[in-house]
């Protein structure tokens, strides 16, 4: 089992980036390498993604069984900021 991060990664990582800049001159800190990992141009994250298509396609090459996937995703809006995150 995996539970993962948007594939793409998620715009609200950026916003988290930014407020976290703002909130450390009042020593709240928290872990950057995290947020900038699951930023939208993450290479990380782009390598993950690359990575997984591969297994997969081999997988198929291979004529191994096929791995049951789940994908899960918002549907409704967080009322603060009224958006998906």
């Amino acid at each position: 089992m995996f539970f993962g991060t948007p594939h793409l990664g998620a715009d609200s990582a950026n916003t988290a980036a930014i407020m976290l800049r703002c909130l450390s001159p009042l020593m709240i800190t928290g872990n950057r390498k995290n947020l900038d990992i699951l930023c939208p141009d993450s290479a990380l994250l782009e390598r993950l993604s690359s990575a997984f298509d591969s297994l997969l396609e081999k997988r198929v090459e291979d004529r191994l069984p096929d791995i049951k996937i789940r994908c899960f995703y918002e549907t409704y809006e967080l009322a603060l900021i009224q958006k998906l995150v």
